[in-house]
């Protein structure tokens, strides 16, 4: 139990730093490239958090506005990665239970991404849509990869989780037992994972029919 909770602490808060870095980093980019200070976005978001004006050119950028935006976006990133990290860590040990693993995660990136490209456009086009699905994208995959990395063989782990689940009778527990990752392998094709789930599911349902 706990070497568990110590792997969820640890990769959480590297999923998280990496995300964190991954989107202050698209942003900086996308204000220099724009004709900005690197932290003009930052700026404009931290004021705008905590009642200041973001309309303003350069004057926006100042240490304070940059140190609150930061502060509250790391702290967003790290509860993020810590969520993730635990779901990746209970879908190892239940390969069923990849479909809240991977909902959860979808629909928060799906609502944070709407709800800041929707605060951009009210400061006025300080923060384009388009920066802000980047960067979430981006840092998304980062994390993605990061965990995948720590966790080579889940992808495996779930499609035996589900084939075994598949396998026994319609009365039985679709959960089985425990599994845990046995060897490195490299990531599963996904449309070919995709498809051996959505094969899966289908014989199940079929089962579960000719039982009924």
């Amino acid at each position: 139990m706990k070497e568990t909770q110590s792997q969820v602490l640890y990769e959480g808060l590297v999923a998280g730093l990496v995300g964190y870095l991954t989107v202050a980093l698209v942003l900086g980019l996308v204000d220099v490239f724009a004709g900005h200070s690197f932290f003009y976005t930052a700026a404009a978001l931290g004021q705008a958090m905590f009642g200041g004006s973001a309309e303003a050119g350069e004057s926006v950028v100042s240490p304070g506005a940059v140190f609150a935006y930061n502060g509250v976006h790391l702290i967003a990133f790290l509860v993020f990665g810590f969520l993730v990290a635990w779901l990746v860590v209970e879908t190892e040990l239940h390969p069923t239970f990849w479909y809240v693993a991977f909902f959860i995660p979808l629909g928060v990136f799906f609502f944070v991404t709407v709800v800041a490209a929707g605060f951009g456009e009210a400061l006025g086009g300080a923060l384009p849509w388009w920066s802000v699905i980047l960067a979430n994208v981006l840092a998304a995959l980062a994390m993605g990869a990061y965990l995948h990395r720590a966790h080579p063989s889940l992808l495996r782990e779930v499609r035996t989780g589900l084939e075994t689940a598949s396998r026994s009778s319609p009365g039985s527990s679709t959960l089985g037992p425990p599994l845990r990752p046995r060897c490195r392998e490299e990531l599963v094709d996904p449309l070919a994972y995709v498809a051996t789930t959505v094969a899966t599911a289908a014989v199940v349902v079929e089962k579960r029919r000719g039982a009924g």
